[in-house]
């Protein structure tokens, strides 16, 4: 700590030190990786419903093998954020880790059984 009673963690090896400068720049980064990750999550939950689009006929195929893609990667993870959802909301109840690995290692075995089958292509 210097006679400004800024923590030096804030100078990234620089001689003049700002801290409200530096401060702001790190809440600003803060920021950011939580709104990245706010992103993820409703993106991961809204997945499903953005299924139906597949059924749009006039859909450009690029964002048909997006759709495609991101259901086949992140299919288990929505599903067990919606098994957490509907336990908490509908259940009053907790749901616990061991049925949340049943769910999502349930849900990554039907869509590899979906692609095996060839049901579902990519």
């Amino acid at each position: 700590m210097d006679s400004f009673a800024c923590f030096v963690y804030f100078t990234h090896g620089q001689t003049k030190l700002d801290c409200a400068t530096e401060s702001g720049h790190m809440l600003a980064h803060l920021a950011k990786g939580l709104l990245a990750s706010l992103t993820t999550m409703l993106f991961v939950l809204v997945l499903p419903l953005l299924l139906a689009f597949l059924l749009v006929p006039s859909l450009p195929p690029d964002d048909r093998w997006f759709l495609k893609m991101a259901f086949t990667f992140l299919g288990p993870f929505s599903a067990v954020l919606w098994f957490i959802t509907f336990s908490n909301l509908v259940l009053h109840r907790r749901a616990g880790y061991l049925r949340q690995a049943v769910v999502f290692f349930g849900s990554a075995g039907v869509i590899y059984l979906l692609l095996v089958g060839g049901v579902y292509h990519l």
